[in-house]
């Protein structure tokens, strides 16, 4: 049951860090949720690890917005902050169409041979927007 004083930040977010996976209580043999067929799309992306654009939206609103916006370019191999590929795809996702950009400088680390790596520390969040 909900509080009928509490404040809602938007519609129910499915996708939010804040749902256990669909295996969480099992002995590994399977999943312990039956979705219903209204939410069989969101089955996969329950338990996610990433931020969804709810969470994001929730915490922008009770702390502020980040002091800098991020963008579609990636500009560095770090896991996360401006300029990392995770802020781009939080970006794409709240401005669906967008196309992650890359221009990192040869100067950054996880730069070797021609080759540019980024070291994940999570899971970076899924591609939610048509077209990006």
């Amino acid at each position: 049951m909900i509080d009928s004083n509490s404040t809602a930040f938007g519609p129910y977010d499915l996708v939010s860090v804040m749902h256990y996976g669909p295996d969480t209580f099992t002995n590994g043999l399977g999943d312990s949720l039956d979705p219903l067929p209204a939410y069989e799309s969101y089955y996969h992306k329950i338990g996610n690890l990433a931020l969804s654009s709810g969470d994001r939206s929730a915490v922008s609103n009770l702390y502020g917005a980040i002091p800098v916006p991020s963008s579609n370019i990636v500009t560095n191999t770090a896991d996360g902050g401006i300029g990392s590929l995770r802020a781009a795809i939080y970006y794409a996702n709240d401005h669906p169409g967008t196309t992650i950009q890359f221009n990192i400088p040869t100067n950054a680390a996880g730069y070797s041979n021609g080759t540019f790596t980024i070291s994940l520390l999570g899971e970076l969040p899924p591609l939610l927007s048509t077209g990006t």
